[in-house]
């Protein structure tokens, strides 16, 4: 039987492996709970079956690392293999295997026959009379377990209870803080009965400015990360791509700004906020913005939006309908004939991503069906297709028949808020989250 070594915070923990499955995160329903700060509440599952240990990390969770590698699916661990999930590192381990018993000699049937100084000397030892527990002994170990179970009974009752102490509980939101594990000392503050123990209150409303600090913190560290992967996929690759050259044309320049735009309005402390500001201004000449835009400068924009996976129709139909305001003549011919052809594409494509979550669930690829699902839901633009894909994810079960609803909207809420806002901005899957403590 294995073990898993788990050293986090500057501590060091084992347990004994067995079938069955395990979850890990900072909740404390998970059977291991962990204290860093990047960890969700069920951060991945680690499943044993016959000695084989298959790690499967949750959805919309920073990816665990094996051996140095970021995994996002159902990853098979070797026998001695390690991971990380945040700070914290696990260590799979074998047991010392039992020492080996000494052979006993083997004499052949002449060196038998010989006897004497090559036979086998066999001693016997005295047997000893063990001698029991002195009666005084036994006394006075019955008395000091009454004693004990008497004040600890007395403690248990009291109106003072060890774990409801103010002081109690003021030290472990210390040590919570200390481990980096915030949210669970920000818990613990909360548990403090300041009506018992008036004199903590300059403590207590110390460390709780110290944690909403820290936690501010982590929230606009979480929000860079994010923020510097669209400005590499969305602005920086966009330049290289489309904006290099003497003739820029402008369809393309004014795509830019507006991505530009965006981003400043909703990550404008990101430290590279200089870098979109100089481009911005680059293009901003080229790009016209104060001119009504051109069936060109809709029909690329478009593109933008539907040429790869995920299409974001909403946006898509929302630019259309905008155009069709002041549009006239051929270029409203023109503009009423691209929204029939991505009317029939948006068909198309809602079945065939609907079919590619049912897919993966079938796979056991969890996070990848309802990553597929939740962008349907969120960019697809058509009320009854949203309808049937939020269907279809709150029917989403665990081989258990338990609601997988539950670990997403917690994930998504934690890991990727605007992603959450825009979820419960439809009414049912609102009401399913306020139900769930969510909201």
């Amino acid at each position: 039987m294995a073990r898993l070594i788990l050293e986090e915070g500057g501590q060091r923990r084992a347990f004994r492996v067995r079938d069955g499955v395990m979850t890990i995160g900072s909740s404390e329903s998970c059977t291991l709970t962990l204290v860093s700060e990047d960890v969700a509440e069920v951060h991945a599952e680690l499943e044993i079956r016959e000695g084989t240990l298959i790690l499967r990390p949750k959805p919309g969770v920073a990816p665990p690392k094996v051996l140095g590698r970021p995994v996002t699916q159902p990853t098979r661990l070797s026998a001695k293999g390690e991971f990380r999930i945040g700070s914290a590192v696990f260590r799979l381990q074998a047991d010392d295997a039992a020492p080996a018993k000494t052979p006993r000699p083997v004499v052949s049937s002449s060196e038998r026959a010989r006897g004497g100084s090559d036979r086998e000397r066999v001693t016997h030892r005295r047997r000893t009379v063990q001698k029991g527990i002195p009666t005084w002994l036994m006394l006075l170990i019955v008395v000091g377990v009454l004693a004990g179970g008497y004040f600890i009974f007395s403690a248990w009752r009291g109106d003072g209870a060890h774990q409801f102490d103010p002081t109690e509980r003021l030290r472990v939101a210390v040590n919570s803080f200390n481990l980096g594990a915030t949210d669970r000392a920000l818990q613990e503050l909360d548990n403090v009965d300041l009506e018992r123990a008036p004199e903590l209150k300059e403590q207590v409303d110390e460390l709780r400015a110290r944690a909403n600090e820290r936690q501010k913190g982590a929230k606009l560290a979480e929000v860079h990360v994010r923020a510097s992967k669209v400005l590499e996929s969305q602005l920086k690759k966009y330049v290289t791509n489309y904006l290099q050259g003497k003739n820029i044309v402008r369809a393309r320049a004014r795509v830019f700004v507006k991505r530009c735009d965006d981003f400043l309005e909703k990550y404008p402390k990101h430290p590279e906020i200089g870098w979109v500001q100089r481009y911005r201004t680059r293009f901003i000449d080229v790009a016209a913005m104060d001119t009504p835009p051109e069936f060109a400068d809709l029909a690329w924009e478009v593109k933008t939006h539907t040429h790869a996976k995920p299409r974001n129709y909403t946006h898509v139909f929302k630019i259309i309908d905008h155009y069709l305001l002041t549009a006239s003549g051929e270029d409203r011919d023109a503009a009423l004939v691209l929204t029939d052809t991505h009317l029939a594409e948006r068909e198309e494509y809602f079945i065939d991503r609907m079919q590619q979550s049912r897919y993966h669930w079938e796979k056991k690829e969890y996070g990848d069906a309802v990553d597929w699902l939740i962008k349907v839901i969120i960019q697809i633009g058509d009320p009854s297709m949203e309808q049937e894909a939020i269907t279809y994810f709150l029917g989403m079960t665990t081989k258990e028949g338990q609601p997988v609803v539950d670990n997403y909207l917690g994930s998504y809420k934690k890991l990727y808020p605007e992603t959450f806002e825009k979820l419960v901005s439809f009414p049912r899957i609102e009401e399913v989250a306020r139900d769930l403590g969510h909201l």
